[in-house]
């Protein structure tokens, strides 16, 4: 019966390090790139509601993980009024009736 063994940090180095003849990475980090990108959007992005720049990433309990990305899905919730939303689509997933922002 298969056992699970736990890799060394040592190992885990070796083979994300690990290169082919022409000298390329046979792993290339594909996540750092594409969470710079999303973190580029996330920091742009304004509250559709009151418009305030101050917003918070949250994971998107309802659907952690999407078709196509291999990170997870997250929805910005703003500071000031506590709306939810879609930072790309900038469809509102969460909103309080009342105006907090004043």
């Amino acid at each position: 019966m298969p056992r699970f063994k736990e890799l060394t940090t040592e190992t885990i180095l070796q083979i994300l390090e690990a290169k082919n003849a022409a000298g390329e990475l046979l792993y290339p980090d594909v996540l750092t790139p594409l969470s710079q990108k999303r973190a580029e959007q996330f920091q742009n992005a304004a509250c559709p509601k009151c418009k305030a720049s101050s917003t918070w990433p949250i994971l998107d309990t309802q659907r952690p993980f999407t078709p196509g990305s291999p990170l997870p899905n997250m929805r910005l919730r703003c500071t000031v009024c506590g709306t939810e939303f879609d930072p790309r689509t900038g469809l509102i997933t969460l909103a309080n009736i009342t105006d907090v922002s004043g």
